[in-house]
C-alpha cells in the first residue's frame, strides 16, 4: 500500500462517526486507571485485592463502568443515553468518589486533589469524554453502534455470526482484565501459574467463542491447525532472528569503528559474543504460550475480520483488538501521566507491526503455526538479553517489523481462503 493511500486508509478504518473516538478513548482510559497510581503518596500500594473493602469496590465500580461502556459500544440498544449513563457513568462516578475517600486523610483541602495519580486523572478524563459524547449523543449528534464507513464494510459478510463475533469480542475485551487482576494471588501461591495464565486465559476465551459463535468457530480453529511445510515455518523463525540479529550486528559493528578509532583510549577488546546471546531453553515456553494466544487472534478473529473488512482494514483491526486486550497488563503505579501516553503509542504501533507480520504468515500458509513461532520467538528475544540493551530497542523492533511487514505485502502479495478456492 503505497504512502500517499496511507491517510485514505487510516480513515476507513476509523469509526463512520469520528466523534464516536472520544466514547473509544474514554472507555479505554476506564480500563487503564485502576492499573495506575492513586494514592497521593507516590510509593503507595495501588493493588485492588490487597487493600480494604472501599479500595476494591472502587477500582471494580471503574472496571465496570470501562467494560460496560465497551459493550455499549456494540450493542446500545433503544435507549443508548439511558445505559451510558446508568451503567458507565454513573459507575465511574462512584469509583472515583469510593477511592477518593479512601485515599483523602484529613484536614481535607482542594489542594489534595491536585497531587493524586495518573489513574485519577486518566478516569477523570475517560469520564469527560464519555460524558461529552453522551451529551452529543441525547442532543441526536452522534449515533450508536460504533461503525466504519459504509465503503469499508462487505455486506456479503454481515450475518447472524457477526452479530455474535462482536458479542465475543467484548468478552474476549472485558475477561482478559478480570482474569490479570488475580495474577497477584497467584503468585503468592506459585510462580508456575503466573506464566501459565495467558494460556489459561486463551482457553478459556477458545471456548466461550466455540459456546457462543458454533460450528463456525470450531471449524476455522480447526482449518488453521495445519503443518505448514518446513520452508514456511523457516521463515517464522528466520523473520524475529533476523530482527534481532540486525539490530546487534548493527551495534558490534558501531562499536568496532568507535573501537578502531579509540583504541588508545583503553576500550579494551571487544567481546562478539556479548553482541549475540542464545536466550536461556525455559524461555521458550513463549512460543506454546503464543499459538494459544494465535488460535484467538489468528484463527478465529482474522478470517472474519479479513472477509468482512479486506486484508489490511482487517489486519489492522485484529491488530486494534490486539493491543486494547493487553492495554490493562501494561501498566503499573510507577507510571507518570507522560508514560502512560508514550506506553499506548508503543503498544498500538507494536501490535500493527506483529498483526501484520503475523497476519501475512497466517494467511500465506494457511496455517496458525507459522504465526505462533513468529509471535512466541520475539516474545523470547525481547526479553532475552540477545545483545547490549538500550532505551529505543522497543520502537526500534516495530519499526523494523513494520518494514519488513510492508515489504511482504508489498513484493509477496496474499490471497484470502475464499480467493484462494
Amino acid at each position: 500500500m503505497p504512502l500517499r493511500r496511507l491517510p485514505r486508509f487510516l480513515r476507513s478504518a476509523l469509526p463512520d462517526e469520528v466523534t464516536q473516538l472520544f466514547l473509544i478513548c474514554g472507555v479505554a482510559f476506564l480500563f487503564i486507571a485502576p492499573n495506575l497510581r492513586w494514592n497521593p503518596v507516590v510509593h503507595g500500594s495501588n493493588s485492588p485485592l490487597h487493600g480494604s473493602v472501599v479500595l476494591v469496590f472502587g477500582f471494580l465500580a471503574i472496571f465496570s463502568a470501562g467494560s460496560a461502556g465497551c459493550f455499549v459500544c456494540f450493542r446500545p440498544g433503544s435507549h443508548p443515553t439511558h445505559r451510558l449513563v446508568w451503567l458507565v457513568c454513573l459507575p465511574a462516578l462512584t469509583g472515583v468518589a469510593l477511592l477518593c475517600s479512601y485515599f483523602i486523610f484529613p484536614p481535607w483541602s482542594p489542594s489534595v486533589l491536585s497531587k493524586f495519580g495518573p489513574g485519577f486523572h486518566y478516569s477523570m478524563i475517560g469520564l469527560a469524554l464519555i460524558a461529552v459524547f453522551t451529551t452529543c449523543l441525547a442532543l441526536n449528534f452522534v449515533s450508536l453502534p460504533l461503525r466504519l464507513p459504509a465503503s469499508s464494510v462487505s455486506y456479503s459478510d454481515d450475518s447472524t455470526s457477526w452479530h455474535l463475533m462482536e458479542t465475543f469480542l467484548w468478552v474476549l475485551l472485558a475477561l482478559i482484565p478480570v482474569i490479570s487482576w488475580f495474577i497477584p494471588v497467584k503468585n503468592a501461591i506459585s510462580p508456575i501459574l503466573v506464566s501459565l495464565s495467558p494460556a489459561f486465559t486463551d482457553i478459556v476465551l477458545l471456548m466461550i467463542a466455540i459456546k457462543m459463535i458454533g460450528n463456525e468457530a470450531w471449524l476455522a480453529i480447526c482449518r488453521s491447525i495445519r503443518w505448514p511445510g518446513v520452508q514456511l515455518l523457516s521463515l517464522a523463525i528466520a523473520f524475529p532472528c533476523g530482527v534481532f540479529a540486525l539490530i546487534s550486528t548493527s551495534q558490534f559493528l558501531l562499536q568496532l569503528f568507535k573501537w578502531s578509532i579509540h583504541r588508545s583510549d583503553g576500550l579494551g577488546v571487544l567481546q562478539i559474543s556479548s553482541y549475540f546471546m542464545l536466550p536461556k531453553i525455559g524461555l521458550l515456553l513463549f512460543i506454546p504460550l503464543a499459538f494459544c494466544e494465535e488460535l484467538v487472534f489468528r484463527a478465529l478473529l482474522q478470517p472474519r475480520f479479513v472477509a468482512r473488512y479486506g486484508i489490511f482494514r482487517g489486519i489492522f483491526l485484529v491488530g486494534v483488538v490486539f493491543a486494547f486486550a493487553h492495554v490493562s497488563t501494561d501498566f503499573s503505579a510507577w507510571y507518570s501521566d507522560a508514560l502512560v501516553v508514550v506506553k499506548l503509542a508503543l503498544r498500538l504501533c507494536e501490535s500493527m507491526a506483529i498483526s501484520f507480520v503475523t497476519g501475512w504468515l497466517t494467511l500465506r500458509t494457511g496455517s496458525v503455526f507459522p504465526a505462533a513461532v513468529a509471535h512466541g520467538l520475539l516474545n523470547v528475544l525481547g526479553v532475552s538479553p540477545f545483545g547490549p540493551q538500550f532505551l529505543m530497542i522497543g520502537p526500534l523492533i516495530s519499526l523494523l517489523l513494520a518494514i519488513l511487514a510492508c515489504t511482504l505485502f508489498l513484493y509477496w502479495p496474499v490471497q484470502t481462503h475464499s480467493e484462494r478456492n
